[in-house]
């Protein structure tokens, strides 16, 4: 009987132990993770949860039940401590170790920090656990006044959201721009709605100092990095998140932005792969290695990894796939912008398509924005590689299955 061990707690993790079951009902199969919960989704922490409109079940992708039932072990409060990939062995905190006939390393990120004057402070957070949202829901219920720092999607979602409850909002931008991944004009839509919502930018802003009684008293307030004051009874850090990568530097695995993986998922070492934040994979519908820190990675790669444990020929081609909401607006995203590519909109202000076409007319990004009902038919148009017509692609009256330029 063949041992399978996942680490890792969050959506990867629970998908991983999911998919090994449905392949292997003998094998046993043990979840290391590291909160004192059964594996959950992330994004609800930043939305749904946030605001109070969902529950942590409703984001438990596998209940205890199931693990009793499926008879996967799940050692919840336990972390993984080490890694001896010649002897197959994963070293926990409670002292156990166990040998191991594949593993699968799904170990997500962490929150970047900054080192600041007051960073410790009572009221400085960064996001990425329940316990945390935790923590800005009795923000949003105080109603005292938010500053974030940092105008990616987590900043930018929990503005949305305190803004829902009323709370004052001031978003520190070191940038010109928000969502510059998205391109000017795109991110320049997102900053008018939040502004449109109340929410106070600063643009081309450090922060300079967490400010409070003392030297360490509660947070009052930021100093910016041209001497103004910005009034806060909370800061929220949100500069980004980096790999958590450690296991896979003691185990030796080849690491470079991330765990480095080929199209199977598989790592430098042929008993592990690795899904998720982590993954640097090599990726056939990007044509280049990419990692992808969002949830359809952590939902589609572990099926992937899987079938390659298991001695299964399959492949992760996926184009990268995002999903935001904020306010009333609900976007998803689909593939990569490539440099200088041409935008083309389908519809209005408030609902439309926007597509991003590369010189030769291959459609290789798109994102729909309250629009739910054309996912598949961009996800076909992505993965046919094949030109369309500007023209037709703009026009709402030509099914998008009919915009060929052929």
């Amino acid at each position: 009987m063949k041992t399978y061990v996942v680490v890792g707690g969050g959506l990867g993790g629970a998908k991983a132990v999911e998919e090994l079951r449905d392949l292997d009902g003998e094998a046993r199969i043990v979840l290391i993770d590291g909160e004192e919960l059964l594996p959950y989704e992330r994004p609800p922490l930043s939305k749904e949860y946030l605001l109070g409109e969902k529950k942590l079940d409703e984001f438990t992708p596998l209940s205890a039940g199931w693990f009793t039932d499926n008879q996967v072990e799940a050692r919840v409060g336990i972390f993984a401590t080490d890694l001896d990939a010649g002897q197959q062995i994963v070293h926990l905190s409670d002292g156990t170790s166990i040998h191991y006939d594949g593993l699968v390393l799904a170990t997500g990120s962490r929150p970047r920090t900054v080192n600041l004057p007051g960073v410790a402070r009572q009221g400085v957070q960064v996001l990425r656990t329940l316990a945390e949202s935790d923590q800005l829901k009795s923000v949003l219920e105080s109603g005292e006044p938010l500053v974030i720092y940092g105008g990616g999607w987590i900043g930018l979602e929990v503005a949305a959201a305190a803004r829902t409850r009323d709370v004052p909002v001031t978003v520190i931008v070191r940038e010109d721009k928000v969502l510059r991944q998205l391109g000017d004009e795109i991110g320049d839509r997102f900053l008018a709605m939040h502004r449109d919502h109340g929410v106070v930018f600063e643009l081309n802003a450090t922060i300079a100092s967490i400010d409070g009684d003392g030297d360490s008293g509660p947070v009052t307030g930021v100093t910016l990095g041209d001497g103004r004051k910005v009034d806060a009874s909370h800061v929220l850090i949100a500069v980004g998140a980096d790999p958590r990568v450690e296991l896979a530097s003691a185990a030796g695995l080849d690491i470079d932005d991330g765990v480095l993986v080929d199209d199977t998922l598989v790592t430098s070492d042929p008993h592990i792969v690795a899904v998720g934040d982590i993954a640097n994979a090599q990726n056939t519908w990007v044509g280049d290695r990419i990692r992808v820190q969002h949830w359809a990675a952590a939902l589609k790669m572990p099926g992937v990894a899987a079938r390659t444990l298991v001695g299964d020929d399959a492949h992760y081609d996926d184009p990268p796939y995002f999903y935001t909401d904020q306010y009333d607006l609900g976007m998803e995203f689909r593939g990569l912008i490539p440099d200088g590519a041409r935008l083309v909109q389908r519809g209005g202000d408030d609902e439309y398509i926007a597509f991003w076409l590369r010189d030769d007319g291959v459609l290789r990004a798109a994102m729909n924005v309250n629009v739910w009902d054309q996912g598949d038919a961009i996800e076909e148009i992505l993965t046919s590689a094949k030109p369309v017509d500007p023209d037709k692609l703009a026009d709402p009256n030509v099914p998008l299955g009919e915009v060929s330029a052929g």
